[in-house]
């Protein structure tokens, strides 16, 4: 089968389609879409350090070719996942992808299934920030980078909690929220940089990696940060750097959420072929507008 793998860490170039053996497992999946995730940038050009040769990518979308009695599944089912890369050494940027079943949940009904790739990754972060940030009726709470693929999921599990919830956008992303806003039901007010002054929040969930936003925690507050390498200095509020858990349940709970119309998902950006991943890379780390998949290569074989 076919697989995008990079031999050592460097730009997008490094990226090239090879053949590698067809996987054995627990679950044996053919992939219809991976999606291209900041980890998997950050892995390929050495800022995470992984053990190489490797294939990239942590999310796929595909349909079940084969699958041990114990897992649930069976063949046929539509379903997502993320293979932790780092953590299992399996990339999802492969026609075939083989998993135990507890990285994966059943597709949801509402999207289709390659736009689904673009979901897991995202979704469990978003739900895991929401949760760690503890949010309850009465605290006023900031999501920041709503627009974002992690902030869009933090949105939606947030505006659930009952807390006074804010969404901090871009400006030109402004319209687009408050229309989500209403259509969702999400009872959030939009704001831009502008609109921040010197307003104060009880919880902060920053999913755009913005630690000079810490200024507007109040004292003894919450700080809640998706990102690792723009972290806020110590002081006097509580600060949770999220490190993602990949979760049965919590992924099932995100497909949920999806199909209930709980959060707003925005359209997939771009589709490659594994062909071109060192253009979806460029176009990931250029700070692409919503969600970059890489797909098999059209007429390949597995």
């Amino acid at each position: 089968m076919r697989a995008v793998v990079f031999a050592r860490p460097g730009p997008p170039d490094v990226l090239h389609v090879v053949d590698v053996p067809t996987p054995e497992g627990a679950v044996v999946v053919d992939v219809v879409a991976a999606a291209v995730n900041p980890v998997d940038v950050a892995t390929r050009s050495g800022l995470i350090p992984t053990r190489t040769p490797a294939v990239i990518g942590w999310d796929l979308a595909g349909v079940v070719r084969s699958a041990q009695r114990a897992t649930g599944f069976v063949p046929g089912d539509r379903v997502i996942g993320t293979t932790a890369q780092l953590g299992t050494g399996i990339g999802s940027t492969a026609e075939v992808v083989a998993i135990d079943g507890g990285f994966l949940a059943q597709a949801p009904a509402s999207v289709p299934l390659r736009d689904a790739a673009a979901l897991p990754l995202a979704g469990l972060t978003g739900l895991q920030a929401v949760r760690a940030a503890a949010l309850a009726p009465g605290l006023r709470a900031l999501v920041i980078g709503a627009q974002g693929a992690v902030g869009q999921f933090a949105a939606g599990f947030a505006a659930r909690s009952g807390a006074h919830l804010s969404l901090l956008v871009r400006a030109t992303d402004v319209a687009t929220w408050r229309g989500a806003v209403e259509d969702f039901g999400y009872g959030a007010e939009v704001l831009t940089d502008v609109d921040l002054k010197d307003q104060r929040f009880d919880v902060i969930i920053d999913c755009a990696g913005r630690p000079e936003t810490v200024r507007h925690v109040v004292a003894g507050g919450t700080y809640v940060s998706i990102t690792t390498f723009a972290l806020p200095d110590p002081g006097d509020f509580t600060l949770h750097h999220l490190g993602v858990e990949v979760d049965a349940a919590d992924l099932r709970e995100v497909v949920r959420a999806v199909d209930a119309g709980e959060v707003f998902v925005q359209p997939v950006a771009a589709v490659y072929p594994f062909g071109e991943a060192a253009a979806a890379h460029r176009r990931v780390e250029q700070g692409s507008r919503g969600k970059v998949l890489l797909v098999p290569d059209p007429g390949a074989t597995s």
